[in-house]
């Protein structure tokens, strides 16, 4: 049996289990607005901004563009449009 780390997940006999987050509805929103002025940013000075992930993260295979995508997820999971996921039509 693991001990809760930081507060999130805890392993019992090979299983993880997730404590529940709850976050209100506007405070969602704010962070989905700071997400996409974040992708944005990236978006628009993506040459420069991906060599400096590429060095901070120091493996190949994960930079700007994979990074975005993962902020574009979260945006989406916490109520976004997911637009930039699936494009301006997807309703």
């Amino acid at each position: 049996m693991a001990a809760m780390m930081g507060g999130t997940v805890v392993a019992r006999k090979g299983y993880l289990f997730m404590a529940d987050v709850s976050l209100d509805a506007v405070d969602a929103d704010e962070l989905m607005g700071m997400l996409d002025f974040v992708s944005k940013w990236f978006a628009d000075d993506c040459e420069v901004l991906d060599r400096s992930l590429r060095r901070f993260v120091g493996v190949e295979g994960y930079g700007i563009e994979s990074l975005r995508g993962d902020l574009e997820r979260v945006s989406f999971l916490l109520g976004g449009e997911g637009e930039a996921l699936f494009g301006p039509d997807s309703r």
